[in-house]
């Protein structure tokens, strides 16, 4: 590829259409982080050869943090933005991927940020509430009253039963009639 320092020799993930790859690691800071592929490696290269249309960032999470999103993606680099107003400061991999300048397809829409829209406080999701081992009660919380389950653990009867010198084992179900074979 021809650049302002001369022609470099670039290798890449094979795709069908002309794209450049850029990785890298990065950590946030109270929930948020900038990435400036200008100060990783290849990343002077990566962004004079790409076009600013169809850039494309995959983050994956090293650390615990709630959830992120990717916005203001540029050639020059990214935010990376940790939802609900987290503040960690989780590590982070990063892969960005552009068209070569000149090699983007027709149908490459013009990407307009937006921020991401986050369910209401009310509607996330809730853990189970375990109160006792043969019963078990499904509590659903949300903004309406709390349906309750109850669901009945039916545990077998086990009968052994002597033939001759062997013993044979015969697993049976309690149900309203009786006992029953399995």
């Amino acid at each position: 590829i021809d650049t302002s320092d001369g022609s470099q020799a670039v290798y890449g993930v094979s795709s069908p259409d002309v794209e450049i790859t850029l990785s890298g690691s990065s950590v946030l800071s109270n929930g948020s982080a900038f990435v400036n592929i200008l100060d990783v490696p290849g990343g002077k290269l990566f962004s004079e050869s790409v076009s600013e249309r169809g850039l494309k960032v995959f983050v994956a999470l090293n650390g615990r943090a709630q959830g992120v999103y990717v916005k203001d993606k540029t050639t020059i680099g990214f935010t990376v933005q940790e939802f609900a107003g987290g503040a960690s400061a989780a590590p982070f991999d990063w892969m960005m991927i552009g068209y070569k300048k000149g090699f983007e397809p027709k149908d490459v829409p013009e990407v307009i940020p937006v921020e991401p829209i986050l369910p209401e406080e009310s509607t996330q999701i809730q853990p189970l509430l375990i109160e006792d081992i043969s019963t078990t009660t499904i509590e659903s919380v949300s903004s309406a009253d709390p349906v309750v389950e109850e669901m009945i653990v039916v545990e077998p009867v086990v009968e052994f039963e002597e033939v001759g010198d062997f013993s044979t084992t015969t697993l049976m179900e309690d149900d309203e009639a009786g006992t029953i074979p399995l």
